[in-house]
């Protein structure tokens, strides 16, 4: 927000046809206010975190509730990381059993809504059911 505040601190009469290219406009063209701006923002990035903690504190417990998993977890970390260093982003391609204990979690406890319809593609028939 304080990048948009400056920026339009720093336009002069001169410049009004540029002040459009800094609007932000959707649909209808309709001009945003400072609250809106701020306010789509802070939910963009409220939503981010929370799906972000929720899953860690998802796998955690998982992890807590299976120690031997949790066991195994740190076997990798320590041979894959070592215990010097934190994991960085370079490491993750290497952690395949956190990766799919990550996935496993969030097929478990999804941190987002997921009933958006499906439809098959085509009919077909299930134990004599048809299926549409």
């Amino acid at each position: 927000m304080e990048i948009i505040c400056n920026q339009r601190q720093r336009w002069t009469h001169k410049q009004a046809a540029e002040k459009e290219k800094w609007l932000i406009t959707i649909g209808n063209q309709r001009d945003y206010t400072d609250q809106i701006i701020k306010g789509i923002i802070l939910i963009m990035f409220t939503a981010g975190i929370d799906i972000s903690s929720v899953t860690i504190e998802w796998v955690l417990s998982l992890l807590l509730n299976h120690p031997e998993v949790l066991e195994k977890t740190r076997a990798e970390l320590d041979a894959q990381v070592g215990t010097d260093r934190l994991v960085d982003k370079y490491d993750l391609s290497n952690l395949l059993y956190l990766h799919n204990i990550l996935l496993e979690t969030l097929r478990l406890y999804p941190t987002t809504l997921m009933l958006v319809l499906h439809e098959s593609s085509d009919d077909c028939k299930i134990e004599g059911y048809n299926i549409p």
